[in-house]
C-alpha cells in the first residue's frame, strides 16, 4: 500500500493528530478511535511512526479525513507509490 500523506496535508493546516480527530469525528457518522486516526495519521498498520505500512484503507474514513481538511481524497494518496507492487 501506499504511504497516506495525512500528517503532511494535516500539518500544512497546522492541525496536529488530536486536533484533526476531533474534526473528523464531528463530520463521522459513527466515533472513530484515536487508535485509528493513529494508523492513518502514521500511516503504519499498528499507529506508531516506525511500523509497517498500513495496508487496508477505509475510503469513506479517508474521505471523511479529506473533507475535514477541505482536500481531495487524491491529495491525502502518495500518488508516486499508487500502482506499484512490493515483495512480500
Amino acid at each position: 500500500m501506499a504511504r497516506l500523506k495525512v500528517q503532511e496535508v494535516a500539518g500544512a493546516h497546522d492541525l496536529n493528530l488530536s486536533q484533526l480527530w476531533s474534526l473528523v469525528n464531528k463530520r463521522a457518522s459513527k466515533p472513530i478511535a484515536m487508535g485509528t486516526m493513529r494508523r492513518y495519521w502514521h500511516s503504519t498498520d499498528n499507529g506508531l511512526a516506525s511500523g509497517d505500512a498500513i495496508k487496508l484503507v477505509d475510503i469513506h474514513l479517508l474521505g471523511t479525513i479529506a473533507k475535514s481538511l477541505g482536500v481531495p481524497v487524491s491529495e491525502l494518496l502518495n500518488e508516486e507509490e499508487l500502482g506499484e507492487l512490493r515483495a512480500a
